[in-house]
């Protein structure tokens, strides 16, 4: 019993830290492709890009190990039962933040002399309207995994969310050129 509680961890740790290797790899085979215009383009524009393209990569790689760690732990149904509730309210800050980020804009809180506290939370509804796409993903496969249904429903929920998050962000960017 012992033995096999080792391996799955192992199995999961090893699938986490091969996950930042492929994203790794994955950025510098970007920083490669991309160096012409990097030459060309602001330095701080270039490493927050490089950033947010590392963590996507990573996030998307992480699905396969996130989905062992899923599928290892069906049979606790405690378990199941906390993470989709758990999954839902965190699945409802991506909302709270893109209102927060309309709201501080409307506002102009941005633009007061004491703006470091609206602009750190503004930043950190930036990062996480970027999970989006990667916390739908993740969503979606604990909808496959889960082993009741009222643990599917719920991870179907937040699943729901994301996506509609990842859909308000598109069309904000196409049609009004911003992401918040």
């Amino acid at each position: 019993m012992m033995k096999s509680m080792f391996v799955k961890i192992s199995l999961v740790v090893g699938g986490y830290i091969a996950a930042f290797g492929v994203a790794w790899v994955g950025e510098d085979i970007y920083e490669g492709l991309t160096q012409a215009m990097r030459s060309q383009s602001s330095g701080g524009m270039v490493a927050e890009g490089d950033s947010i393209m590392f963590f996507f990569l990573f996030g998307a790689a992480a699905l396969v190990p996130t989905g062992l760690a899923f599928y290892f732990s069906r049979s606790s149904l405690k378990f199941w039962s906390f993470l989709s509730k758990a999954v839902v309210v965190f699945a409802l800050t991506g909302p709270l933040m893109e209102m927060g980020n309309i709201a501080m804009k409307a506002f102009k809180l941005l633009e007061l002399p004491m703006r470091m506290p609206w602009a750190l939370l503004s930043f950190f509804g930036l990062v996480r309207i970027f999970a989006a796409p990667v916390m739908a993903g993740t969503f979606f496969l604990a909808v496959l995994i889960a082993p009741d249904s009222s643990s599917r429903k719920r991870m179907l929920i937040a699943m729901g969310i994301e996506a509609g998050l990842c859909v308000w962000v598109f069309m904000e960017y196409v049609f009004f050129q911003r992401f918040f």
